[in-house]
């Protein structure tokens, strides 16, 4: 009962997340499959053989407002001192000692979504099978690896956007919420309708119709099954994504230099030296091909040798703060008078203060001196750049590029969630099929 009022609450609230819902469950759905057998088996004896991965995706967003989990809020972002995008994206960092595990996790400067992903790395590593400790590090670790790949949450202006009030695709939203889901759930749609303009040989367009998205749509948690019809526009996308992954498997492509890449960190004893795969023993089953190592002894206590490299893979994400997420003209607002009524479908409620209630924030700018995020900007996110370079060839493989044919990066939004799933799935695997196991 108490997780029903919840979920109702998270449904109805316009507090953000870390993602949407329905981007976690996106990600680990399509990480699923990319577990090894043993690794999956391991997810599957933790989880208690009930759920599945994507069903445990949004748990920290769930529980983070009982008392026992308020702790980990602050682990959902990071902020870098010094950040002001568009003209300047900070990376500040100073990783902990991890030979020092776990005395420095409740140190404030280790608060952070970056030091929580090392954290609930080792603590999986760690802990008792059979026990809660293990179930929770799970939940909490795939979450966290998710959020690395949303940019926002690598950002600390104005509250990682949250307080950037705009308009897009003509409903009142923020920065943020846009970022957490809005785009995700643009890109699912115009997959969904390419693929269906593209079955019934009509030259159709991949622009939204003029239906807007709500945000319950991102809220709400799907209860379709893999593979169920019954929620055709996500497994649409779904597929497409493994139509995707698929073409990282031809030996030589361009798409698996970029699936290399995702998986690369660069050496910890010689920064100069070439980057390494540092997971080429669990996941060369799904490319088939063995990725040049390069020759170098480890520390056992160095995280991003074992389990991944979460600074370096944030970087890149961090960066399109600058080059895409924030870089939008303010003057360029709206200019009609339209609909107060924001993406939550809320209006202009606004409680008071109450008893136990924080005082209400500032009422938003006018609905028309929003700045309106339409399709040129929409336009700048398809095109924008993580240094990954072509990804598609001449070739095409399972319908995957939907008919595009010449030389073409990723879509941003897919090479977001493609990264995620990939990284999420290799650091499972690097933790539940490893030596430690």
């Amino acid at each position: 009962m108490l997780i029903s009022r919840m979920r109702l609450l998270l449904i109805c609230s316009p507090a953000t997340f870390a993602w949407s819902f329905l981007a976690h469950e996106l990600i680990a759905q399509v990480a699923e499959p990319l577990l090894t057998e043993r690794a999956a088996a391991e997810v599957k004896d933790i989880l208690g053989g009930t759920q599945r991965l994507q069903d445990i995706a949004a748990w920290a967003d769930i529980v983070k407002g009982q008392p026992q989990y308020r702790y980990t809020s602050a682990l959902h972002y990071i902020n870098f001192k010094g950040d002001e995008p568009p003209e300047h994206c900070a990376f500040d960092y100073s990783p902990p000692n991890l030979a020092a595990w776990p005395e420095w996790v409740h140190e404030k400067e280790h608060v952070n979504v970056l030091d929580a992903v090392a954290n609930f790395t080792l603590q999986l590593v760690h802990a008792d099978r059979g026990s809660w400790r293990r179930s929770e590090a799970l939940r909490l670790l795939v979450h966290f690896v998710e959020d690395l790949h949303q940019p926002l949450h690598l950002s600390g202006k104005l509250r990682g956007g949250n307080d950037k009030p705009v308009v897009y695709n003509g409903y009142r939203s923020n920065l943020h919420r846009v970022w957490d889901g809005l785009v995700v759930t643009r890109r699912m749609r115009e997959i969904h309708d390419g693929r269906i303009a593209h079955a019934e040989n009509v030259e159709g367009s991949t622009e939204l119709g003029a239906e807007p998205l709500h945000h319950d749509f991102l809220r709400k948690r799907s209860t379709a099954a893999p593979g169920d019809e019954t929620d055709p526009i996500r497994e649409a996308y779904v597929a497409h994504l493994r139509g995707l992954l698929n073409m990282t498997t031809t030996e030589g492509s361009a798409a698996q230099k970029v699936y290399n890449e995702w998986l690369s960190c660069p050496t910890t004893s010689q920064q100069t030296r070439e980057a390494t795969t540092w997971l080429d023993s669990f996941m060369s089953w799904m490319t088939g091909i063995r990725a040049t190592q390069v020759s170098t002894e480890w520390s056992s206590s160095d995280l991003s040798s074992r389990y991944g490299c979460p600074e370096h893979w944030a970087r890149g994400v961090a960066h399109l703060n600058c080059d895409t997420v924030w870089a939008f003209d303010d003057r360029q607002t709206d200019g009609q008078p339209g609909s107060a009524v924001d993406a939550l479908g809320n209006g202009n409620r606004r409680r008071g203060p109450g008893r136990g209630r924080k005082p209400p924030r500032p009422r938003p700018p006018p609905y028309t001196d929003l700045p309106r995020l339409g399709n040129a900007y929409a336009g700048r996110i398809a095109a924008g750049d993580l240094g990954e370079g072509v990804f598609f060839g001449l070739e095409r493989a399972n319908g995957a590029g939907d008919g595009v044919v010449g030389p073409q990066r990723l879509h941003l939004i897919d090479s977001l969630v493609l990264r995620a799933a990939v990284r999420l799935a290799a650091v499972l695997n690097a933790v539940l099929d490893g030596d430690d196991q």
